[in-house]
């Protein structure tokens, strides 16, 4: 595992950071693992943007003005 691996899944580097990060290290790392961490930021991105999308879900229920 690689820093980006082990300081993301410690919760010490936000999403923003961990995909700089990749992209500064993507040099250093094996292309295979450099594939593994991009598909576990883009699993946890989805997870994000699918919660963030639930929170305002209920705003267009509302009969509001119609």
């Amino acid at each position: 595992m690689c820093l980006i691996c082990v300081e993301f899944e410690k919760k010490k580097l936000t999403l923003t950071e961990a995909y700089r990060n990749l992209g500064e290290m993507r040099e250093t790392i094996t292309p295979e693992h450099a594939l593994e961490v991009e598909a576990m930021l883009d699993y946890e991105w989805q997870l994000q943007t699918q919660e963030q999308d639930d929170d305002y879900a209920w705003w267009d229920d509302i009969p509001f003005g119609d």
